[in-house]
């Protein structure tokens, strides 16, 4: 989302709540920054990089990646359920190989993670 001063913000589909500004400006740029939706907490980090677009005449371009701050990768041959500690939600169960961005489901509660291996055949 572009404001009319060319600012850069960022914004989940069905909340209100707008990010605080993303720094586009200065390459190098690493920060974070949380939105909110009903009860949940995203956190999301972000980095702008400047990148040579052509080498020929020298051009060169600025790309902001925005990515979740975590990402739950599963490297095991078993499948592992993850949940917000005392959360009463549901938790991720996340396959091996699988890869999924995680994030708060109660933003009131402790910010912990429980992780519980859930044995499969082989096992």
């Amino acid at each position: 989302m572009l404001s009319r001063c060319k600012q850069v913000f960022a914004k989940i589909e069905g909340s209100k709540e707008i990010s605080q500004i993303i720094s586009t400006y200065a390459p190098g740029t690493r920060d974070k920054f949380q939105l909110q939706r009903k009860n949940m907490l995203y956190e999301f980090g972000y980095a702008t990089q400047m990148y040579l677009a052509n080498r020929n005449e020298f051009i060169y371009t600025k790309v902001t990646t925005i990515s979740p701050l975590f990402i739950l990768v599963n490297c095991t041959q078993s499948t592992i359920l993850f949940a917000q500690e005392c959360s009463k939600n549901m938790p991720l169960f996340v396959k091996p190989d699988q890869q999924l961005p995680f994030h708060w489901n109660e933003k009131d509660m402790p910010k912990r993670v429980s992780v519980k291996i859930i044995p499969g055949e082989e096992d």
